[in-house]
């Protein structure tokens, strides 16, 4: 799977973000491999206590919107800040 569908893959989840009050101001797939990492940069993300809810939420969205053969591409998910530096990294697992 290259990069473009897997973008397309995504558009569910894009959506379900939108939708659900936790629009995502940027993101990107970064390749790492033969895998990638998702970067993501939101608001409502630099506004919460912990990044750790924000994941929560993030990768609940990837569960509900994908398959298991879009959520093996993604090896991570990144959180950018306002700078986009990268400010957690959290490998996605497989099991849920």
């Amino acid at each position: 799977m290259d990069t473009k569908q897997l973008e397309n893959k995504l558009i569910g989840f894009f959506q379900r973000c939108q939708d659900r009050g936790y629009p995502l101001e940027n993101s990107r797939l970064r390749e790492v491999e033969t895998d990638y990492v998702l970067e993501v940069k939101a608001n409502w993300i630099d506004k919460m206590n912990s990044y750790s809810k924000a994941l929560d939420i993030l990768i609940g969205f990837l569960w509900e919107t994908t398959d298991a053969e879009t959520r093996k591409k993604i090896f991570a998910i990144s959180i950018l800040d306002s700078e986009e530096h990268s400010q957690i990294l959290t490998e996605i697992t497989q099991d849920k």
